[in-house]
């Protein structure tokens, strides 16, 4: 049976005339200006349906699709998905086994790491979700709360700072990256993708197991096993689910965390609302302790 390298190949030699190939040894490939993206190899396929996105493999491993609207999508062969807005500087992204996450936007920021989640929002509103509640704080409130299933408690805060961007190690943690040859191997792999326009306008591209859509809005959204990412680059929207969360940002300064039975709810007019099955608490839109009442 041959290898996914040989099918590759193979696919490659039937259709030689449908990729451009080019060596680009010094340009950076990401917009956050990460300084071991280097590409090494750049293609565009020529599609009879139309536009393709123009794709670069970086030497130790990581692909960048570069689509419309300035939105840059980085994988590698083990589905660490990155998605990057230019227009604003946002970005989403899903580590190899769906079991980290993170939304990085103008909005907040958001880090999933398994059944906890850190939570940097807008307005100077905080929440962490970990097993046993949800812990929530605001500037305007003396106190810090927790809600969990039985009742609200005052708290002393242990919310972790959310410093920095650390979707790169995503990449860097992957088992593929920097392996000998791994240049290469993404090339033909990335050769071996498929992509066309449907008949809406929509662009198709299915690279790596990995399929990305991009509507002519602008919208674009990856799927993948586990894992499913949209990005709208005019309304400043961000939505990643994964089997351990669902989170969402939005330009018009909504936020929504749900995770198992627990949720969180921010809007500029509504405050912040916590939920759990049981149980409704949180800051309305001045600051002030909405005392919990029943979920029903």
């Amino acid at each position: 049976m041959p290898t996914c390298v040989e099918e590759s190949a193979n696919m490659l030699s039937q259709s030689t005339e449908a990729y451009e190939t080019t060596a680009l040894p010094t340009m950076q490939t990401t917009a956050l200006n990460q300084p071991s993206h280097f590409p090494l190899y750049t293609y565009t396929l020529r599609s009879p349906t139309g536009p393709v996105p123009t794709v670069y493999i970086t030497q130790s491993g990581i692909i960048s699709a570069y689509f419309h609207w300035n939105i840059v999508v980085e994988l590698t062969l083990d589905k660490v998905i990155r998605i990057i807005n230019n227009n604003n500087g946002s970005l989403c992204a899903v580590n190899r086994n769906a079991q980290c996450s993170l939304i990085w936007h103008p909005v907040g920021k958001i880090v999933q790491d398994r059944v906890r989640i850190e939570a940097e929002l807008y307005a100077n509103h905080r929440a962490r979700f970990f097993p046993e509640g949800v812990q929530f704080f605001h500037s305007a409130s003396e106190n810090t709360y927790v809600l969990d299933d039985k009742n609200l408690r005052i708290t002393p805060p242990t919310f972790k700072k959310i410093c920095r961007d650390n979707s790169v190690d995503y990449l860097y943690l992957s088992p593929w990256y920097g392996r000998k040859g791994q240049a290469e191997y993404c090339l033909n792999v990335a050769q071996a993708a498929r992509s066309f326009s449907r008949i809406d306008g929509t662009l198709e591209l299915n690279i790596a197991g990995i399929k990305i859509l991009q509507k002519t809005s602008g919208d674009i959204s990856v799927v993948s096993k586990k894992r499913k990412m949209i990005v709208s680059p005019a309304h400043n929207y961000m939505h990643v689910w994964t089997p351990f969360v669902s989170m969402c940002v939005d330009g018009n300064w909504t936020v929504d965390i749900e995770r198992g039975e627990r949720s969180l709810h921010l809007t500029p007019h509504g405050g912040m609302e916590i939920s759990n099955e049981r149980l409704v608490s949180g800051f309305d839109r001045h600051g002030a302790l909405i005392l919990p009442f029943p979920n029903e």
